[in-house]
């Protein structure tokens, strides 16, 4: 079982099931299908990172705005003589802005990846593994396969494995039919 996983990227098998072996192989046109679906999951997701981004961006930009706003404020006071209670007031209403912002900020940088992107990935993966063999079975043409090849390139690498490239392993094989 081990030795059939060693060129794969999923760590996904088959279940052990007799009602697995009737099942017809891939398609073309199955694979197609999923690669579309990853596709636009893989949008989606870096849509929400984007978004994520710009919410990171304006929060740090308001909490920017706010410190200085506050040293300026306590600069003006002080010059004009005011005494040190409004300046410690000041200061309290302005920390109490800073931590829920200083809050937003911390709580969204430990965010977990989207699941959208985690099944991207596995979909894309799973393609990968795959298609090589359904690529010669049957006998698609080099402009399908290298358009392939490169959908599946669009994928971001999983970090552990970043010296490989989605199916390049495989190149060979696909090119022989």
């Amino acid at each position: 079982m081990e030795a059939d996983r060693k060129g794969r990227r999923t760590s996904w098998s088959p279940p052990a099931d007799h009602k697995l072996e009737s099942l017809t192989p891939s398609s073309g046109e199955e694979l197609e299908q999923s690669l579309s679906a990853a596709e636009l999951l893989l949008r989606e997701a870096l849509a929400e990172r984007r978004h994520a981004q710009n919410r990171r961006a304006g929060a740090i930009a308001l909490l920017l705005t706010v410190v200085s706003s506050l040293g300026v404020l306590l600069a003006v006071m002080q010059s004009a003589g005011f005494g040190r209670g409004i300046g410690a007031l000041l200061t309290l209403l302005g920390a109490s802005a800073l931590v829920p912002l200083a809050r937003f900020l911390l709580v969204r940088s430990t965010e977990p990846e989207s699941s959208r992107l985690r099944v991207a990935l596995q979909l894309a993966a799973m393609i990968g593994d795959v298609f090589p063999e359904i690529a010669r079975r049957e006998r698609w043409s080099y402009f399908r396969v290298e358009a392939t090849r490169l959908r599946l390139s669009a994928f971001p690498l999983d970090p552990r494995r970043a010296e490989r490239t989605v199916g390049s392993e495989r190149r060979e094989d696909v090119g022989k039919s």
